[in-house]
């Protein structure tokens, strides 16, 4: 604890006793920060995957295409629409969370 101590009291060019006082709000603006993190790669990753099934069913059904498409298919269309929507409403609304939940975190990132 004496060396995270030291480093941070560093970093933020405090003493000691100002980096031992710090540490909780730090620690705290830390994990939203990994939350909000996780959640926005989670989200990037379903749209992703979304996109890529998207663009490849979209290849088989142009190649095997007959008098129409199945009926079954603008209904999935439609909710994988939606779910990527979602997906990317998600991805910048936890980068703003991130921001805003973390600023000291995002200081000391853009200080390194």
């Amino acid at each position: 604890m004496e060396v995270l101590t030291n480093k941070l009291a560093e970093l933020l060019q405090v003493g000691v006793d100002g980096a031992t006082k710090a540490y909780p709000v730090l620690r705290e603006q830390y994990i939203w920060y990994r939350v909000f993190g996780e959640i926005m790669t989670t989200a990037g990753v379903v749209l992703f995957t979304l996109l890529l099934f998207g663009f490849c069913g979209s290849i088989v059904l142009w190649v095997s295409y007959v008098d129409g498409h199945p009926k079954w298919l603008p209904k999935l269309c439609k909710i994988l629409g939606i779910v990527a929507v979602v997906a990317l409403v998600v991805m910048v609304g936890s980068s703003i969370f991130r921001v805003v939940l973390a600023p000291d975190i995002m200081m000391i990132l853009e200080m390194l």
